[in-house]
């Protein structure tokens, strides 16, 4: 648990629980870490199931959020898409949300619906779509990304996610909506060092059996119907990690026994939509919520008052000078900031706006540096022009 009380056991469940909560501390135990908890994880907490009749004051999530982006920055760019993904890591998303789904001819990829009609220019069932067909959509072809600079954007593959993965040093959640060989998806997903550990499986019952026999170190997000009682989810951190769904379907002492077995919250904050993500996200934290599977990853950035880190890189490109402000951590380019360049004299020759990759165009010749002023979501970050 993540808070102690001194609470007087009235509930008449609670004796039964005390009994359970007894019999379990012979378990063996293991250190807890920042890192996902892996599946069935001989918790070191100090059981206090008390509290999951009557928390009275709740307790505290990770005090980093885990955060967890659903198809990716959907606000930022068009989602289920390599830039929807990569947008996200850049602003510091813990894993990225994926729909996998696979085609006739074996081939895993990313798309939420069961048809083509909604977010591409193609029109039928994806799952009766061979890859090939898959690569001539265009996952852009709908408002308001058509016309944009994000348009067209092809369907990403499962092994190109990865790799983005990979690269940003995150996970991913798989939400497997049509999968029928996990034995290759396992495979690839086991190709990258560390992923495994640093991801989840959205998969239940015999799924979920036939993953974890696949690669027992696989964790698995246990999605609350409402209907739960705390005893129950704290048993199902024996087998769950991470524990989703609406936050309305949470209660102080559901997120009590499921901390007390080890598991994360990470509920929904888009629910109420994008103009109460924010207070949502601050909703689930004040409730105990170890943070959330969010759709605006730069707004919960913002409201979890924690800027990324950034640095300005100046380069040459096709012999003309290019500014990029990234992620410090990671070096994916941040979309959609203000960059300014200023001369010797610190004498302001213009400004201008990141594009998808984070580099700044047009800039004024002869510029002495560029700067970035930094705002709620990432931090501030000059570049000195050695290149004059």
């Amino acid at each position: 648990m993540r808070l102690r009380s001194n609470t007087n056991p009235s509930h008449p469940e609670l004796m039964a629980l005390i009994f359970v909560a007894l019999a379990l501390m012979v378990l063996p135990q293991a250190a807890a870490a920042r890192e996902l908890p892996a599946a069935n994880p001989g918790c070191e907490e100090t059981l206090q199931p008390i509290r999951w009749v009557n928390a009275k004051t709740p307790d505290e999530g990770l005090k980093t959020p885990f955060i967890s982006a659903h198809r990716g920055g959907v606000n930022l760019a068009p989602e289920n898409t390599l830039w929807a993904y990569r947008h996200a890591f850049a602003y510091g998303a813990d894993v990225i949300e994926i729909d996998v789904r696979q085609t006739v001819d074996g081939h895993f990829f990313a798309m939420h619906d069961a048809t083509a009609d909604r977010t591409t220019d193609g029109t039928g069932r994806v799952d009766l779509m061979n890859s090939d067909q898959i690569r001539q959509l265009n996952a852009a072809d709908y408002a308001p990304w058509s016309g944009s600079e994000y348009d067209p954007s092809p369907v990403p593959f499962l092994d190109e996610i990865l790799a983005l993965a990979q690269e940003a040093g995150g996970g991913i959640e798989f939400d497997l909506k049509s999968v029928r060989n996990y034995r290759k998806l396992m495979n690839l997903v086991g190709r990258h060092e560390g992923l495994i550990d640093r991801s989840y499986f959205n998969a239940q019952s015999v799924i979920a059996q036939r993953i974890h026999g696949l690669n027992p170190r696989a964790r698995f997000i246990f999605n609350l119907s409402g209907k739960e009682r705390s005893g129950r989810l704290f048993f199902e951190t024996f087998t769950s990690s991470v524990f989703g769904s609406r936050l309305t379907r949470f209660t102080a002492e559901k997120i009590a026994a499921v901390h007390d077995g080890c598991g994360w919250i990470i509920p929904h904050s888009y629910d109420q939509g994008p103009n109460r993500e924010a207070e949502q996200f601050e909703l689930g934290r004040s409730m105990g919520a170890d943070g959330a599977q969010v759709n605006q990853v730069d707004v919960i950035r913002a409201a979890m008052k924690n800027p990324i880190p950034t640095v300005v890189q100046l380069d040459t490109i096709d012999d003309a000078p290019s500014a990029c402000l990234v992620n410090a951590n990671n070096g994916l380019g941040v979309p959609q900031k203000t960059v300014k360049f200023f001369s010797e004299d610190d004498s302001l020759l213009g400004t201008a706006q990141t594009d998808r990759w984070g580099c700044a165009a047009p800039i004024p010749d002869g510029f002495s540096r560029a700067e970035f002023e930094g705002d709620e979501t990432a931090q501030p970050a000059i570049a000195q022009n050695s290149m004059n």
